[in-house]
């Protein structure tokens, strides 16, 4: 089973209907079904928040929150200083 960990960016696309939309809907489809693994950090959940608070308003935004607890999203709060630093490196090249 592969663990594929969602960025703002991803989410985003599916929200907004962007390019790339359907990869991560098609991943989302085999974590529903057990298939695979979906991860996010709650920072990254907190852009994709207030991208929707200031896109669409609060109550939008708190619409989503609420919804997305129920997804098979595990969303860690806390994320060690090896994993930050190469998020740090994988988001510049």
């Amino acid at each position: 089973m592969t663990t594929y960990v969602l960025d703002a960016c991803a989410m985003l696309a599916v929200l907004s209907n962007e390019q790339g939309a359907g990869a991560v809907e098609d991943i989302y489809k085999k974590a529903a079904s057990g298939e695979e693994t979906l991860a996010m950090n709650k920072i990254n959940l907190l852009e994709v928040y207030y991208d929707l608070v200031r896109t669409y308003g609060k109550e939008s935004a708190d619409s989503f929150y609420n919804d997305i607890k129920h997804l098979p999203i595990r969303i860690y709060h806390e994320i060690s200083d090896d994993v930050f630093k190469e998020a740090g490196r994988l988001k510049v090249s």
